[in-house]
């Protein structure tokens, strides 16, 4: 998610009151991702639930991360992440109490957190968060897939996918890639040697992800948080664009084809990111320019 700090105008526009969508939050025991401001994007982010709202704390349980052992102490700045319908909020906070108990309900008392109720909430922004649909283009944007041999440690698969698969696990989470396995695109640029291991077209797209559709592949080929290195292919200018994404969602779609959304892994060549970032951002910008203009004549 891109950074406004500099920019008052836009941050005016994005923050909301703070304790009034917490409230809400809280009263729907919404998801909540937090990390640590220098592992963002390095590891990944510890989950939990939104509990109370009170004037000495927001209250969570205490945040996991599958197959892994975290700990958090008291003190610890924190950036946390929550979503309620299509909207994504943020904001930065410091742990007050990292296990007491809590109470869930009338009967149950479960170990939770504290955390400080934040002065500022900001959303994130909606062009970058949801991705322009491109399936009813008449020329395809052609993707070849490859999945990278790595030798790792921490295993993706110790990732719940049952319960945190889909549509609903990506809302609670940043529009940037977790990066658990601190790959980098100029690492694996060899596996585009050989021919891919899947093909396929984008189905829709943003600056920071995208979703694809792949032939005669099931989705059990695939597993939430595995790397892969696409290529896209987008008629016209903008060519051919290399990336090293990660699976966020896989279901099946048709028969025998596999619908899988992916996010972006930020590359350390600043330069060639930004380039990437600005040639997909101004075909979607057209895509988004043609549709409006489709529907205005129908209108008409």
């Amino acid at each position: 998610m891109p950074h406004s700090e500099n920019n008052p105008d836009i941050n005016r526009s994005r923050r909301v009151v703070p304790r009034e969508i917490l409230q809400e939050a809280c009263d729907r025991n919404t998801p909540i991702c937090v990390v640590r401001p220098e592992q963002a994007g390095r590891v990944p982010m510890a989950r939990g639930r939104l509990l109370k709202l009170s004037d000495d704390g927001l209250d969570i349980d205490k945040v996991q991360i599958p197959g892994r052992e975290i700990r958090f102490h008291r003190g610890d700045k924190l950036e946390a992440f929550f979503s309620i319908g299509r909207t994504l909020y943020h904001f930065k906070t410091e742990l007050l109490a990292a296990s007491e108990p809590k109470r869930l309900n009338r009967r149950m008392v479960i170990m939770g957190m504290s955390i400080t109720v934040p002065p500022r909430i900001e959303q994130g922004d909606r062009r970058t968060l949801f991705r322009v649909p491109l399936g009813g283009r008449e020329e395809r944007v052609l993707v070849e897939v490859w999945k990278p041999v790595v030798e790792h440690d921490d295993d993706p698969a110790a990732w719940n996918e049952e319960e945190h698969d889909g549509e609903d696990s990506q809302q609670a989470m940043p529009s940037y890639a977790f990066n658990i396995l601190n790959l980098h695109l100029d690492q694996l640029l060899g596996e585009m040697d050989r021919l891919p291991d899947y093909t396929g077209w984008v189905v829709d797209a943003s600056e920071h992800g995208f979703g694809l559709r792949l032939e005669y592949v099931p989705p059990d080929r695939f597993r939430v948080f595995e790397p892969l290195v696409i290529r896209v292919t987008v008629p016209g200018e903008v060519g051919e664009i290399v990336h090293l994404c990660e699976i966020r969602a896989r279901r099946a779609v048709g028969e025998d084809g596999t619908r899988l959304g992916v996010v972006v892994i930020k590359e350390a060549d600043q330069s060639a990111s930004r380039e990437k970032t600005a040639r997909i951002r101004g075909f979607l910008n057209e895509v988004q320019r043609e549709q409006l203009r489709r529907m205005r004549n129908r209108a008409g």
